[in-house]
C-alpha cells in the first residue's frame, strides 16, 4: 500500500531538510537578509582597498562573520557554488539600484563581481558600507 503524505507536512520536511543542507554547505555563515537590488560599480579594481584589507575580509570583519576557506557557499546573486580556496567568491563593490554614490561590499561570486556587468542583480546578504579612504582611486 502507498501512502500519500499530505503536501503541506512534505512542504515543511523539505524545507527544514534545505536549512540543514544549506548548514552543511557553508551558506548560513553568510547572514541572511531582505533582497535587495545591487549593481556593480564601475571601474572597481581601481579603488583603494580598505585600510590595506581585502575587500572580502572587511565585510568579514564587520559583519563577525568569518569566511572558511575550505567551505562552500553560494552565492547570493546568482545561487551557483563559491568558494575562497578556489578564488570564486569576491568581495564585491556594489550600490544599490538608483543610488550609484553610496558604495558597499559584499561577497559574490566572480561571474557576478564584474564591473562590466552593469545588469541589477537581487541579493540576500548583509551589505556593509564601504569606508569613505576607498572611494578614492589608488
Amino acid at each position: 500500500m502507498i501512502l500519500k503524505r499530505n503536501a503541506e507536512r512534505l512542504q515543511k520536511q523539505l524545507e527544514a531538510q534545505k536549512e540543514d543542507l544549506v548548514r552543511v554547505a557553508g551558506y548560513a555563515l553568510l547572514p541572511k537578509a531582505e533582497k535587495v537590488k545591487v549593481v556593480n560599480v564601475p571601474d572597481s579594481s581601481l579603488y583603494k582597498e580598505p585600510n590595506g584589507d581585502s575587500c572580502i575580509g572587511y565585510w568579514e570583519k564587520q559583519t563577525g562573520h568569518e569566511i572558511n576557506n575550505d567551505s562552500v557557499y553560494y552565492c547570493p546573486a546568482c545561487g551557483k557554488p563559491m568558494s575562497k580556496k578556489n578564488s570564486t567568491l569576491d568581495g564585491a563593490h556594489v550600490y544599490k539600484e538608483g543610488n550609484p554614490t553610496e558604495w558597499f561590499f559584499t561577497p559574490l561570486c566572480s561571474k557576478c563581481n564584474n564591473p562590466e556587468n552593469q545588469v541589477p542583480m537581487d541579493v540576500d546578504t548583509t551589505l556593509v558600507p564601504v569606508p569613505q579612504e576607498c572611494y578614492e582611486k589608488k
